[in-house]
């Protein structure tokens, strides 16, 4: 019991931020901010002239948006470039509390640029902890309660890609009627029977074709095309095949099983060791 709460800090944290979510963030962080300033007055707020006070305490939003923005950024490509088991909890409260101080430097030198002040370390260490202390507490919290909010919609998601798969195998009986495929490279062509393929992975200006031999061995074919052009010449000859992710298309006969955390969705083929993941666009299409 003693190591429980250590190991919920070594829960795994999603790794899918968007560019709109971090937008998102820092503009909600600077308004914060702004009604922190005009309403509480801290760090001495009351001491600024009267005529110009709210002005400058509304200022501090500007380096709060960048600060937030700038390093929600980075930490989201060094998540970005982590393996995404090893992308935890306790990670991600570090690099949210790397945010806090990067928002009280960039405040600490915006006053110092509006009241013409020379550098100090010590208004520079006071200014970090005030902002510490009023900000990291709740910033945590926002960032645990997204972590249950995911995690449950995960869950959800997961128990029904589940059910839409076993439906799918009820009503679309996979069959071994044969699936042609063209690629860019000239009399490129593979045929392979649709209940033998297991995915298809985008891979730069390829498709990787990943299904079952004659001998039951997983086979790989590197086909000269796009994702969405084998898409489109799927539409008239599968049912069963569909996308679940930007770089994925799936065999859904051949789904063992749709597990969802609190780094998104995946699937555990019948064949195979490799998970694959499903973006929740593309699961709200299939779930269609």
């Amino acid at each position: 019991m003693k190591n429980k709460p250590l190991s919920l800090l070594r829960i795994p944290y999603p790794t899918d931020e968007s560019i709109l979510s971090i937008f998102v963030r820092s503009l909600v962080a600077s308004l914060i901010v702004v009604y922190v300033m005009l309403v509480f007055k801290p760090f001495g707020a009351n001491a600024i002239p009267g005529s110009y006070r709210n002005i400058i305490l509304i200022s501090y939003s500007i380096p709060t948006f960048l600060s937030v923005l700038i390093t929600g950024l980075v930490i989201n490509r060094v998540k970005r470039g982590a393996n995404h088991s090893q992308w935890v909890l306790y990670k991600e409260l570090l690099a949210q509390l790397l945010t806090v101080f990067t928002v009280a430097i960039g405040n600490y030198l915006h006053a110092m640029l509006i009241f013409n002040a020379d550098f100090s370390v010590s208004n520079l260490s006071r200014m970090m902890w005030n902002t510490l202390s009023i900000a990291y507490i709740p910033w945590s919290g926002i960032i645990i309660l997204d972590w249950i909010i995911k995690f449950r919609k995960d869950q959800h998601f997961a128990v029904a890609l589940n059910q839409k798969v076993i439906c799918s195998h009820e009503a679309n009986k996979v069959t071994c009627k044969p699936i042609h495929l063209v690629g860019k490279n000239q009399n490129e062509e593979i045929v392979i029977p649709e209940e033998s393929i297991l995915f298809f992975k985008s891979e730069a200006n390829y498709v990787s074709v990943n299904y079952l031999s004659e001998s039951g061995k997983i086979t790989e074919y590197l086909l000269r095309s796009t994702l969405k052009q084998v898409e489109q010449a799927l539409a008239n000859q599968s049912n069963a095949i569909v996308r679940i992710h930007r770089c994925f298309l799936v065999n859904l006969a051949q789904i063992d099983e749709t597990l969802g955390n609190t780094q998104g969705l995946k699937l555990r083929l019948k064949h195979g060791d490799q998970s694959i993941p499903v973006s929740r666009k593309f699961a709200k299409s299939v779930l269609l």
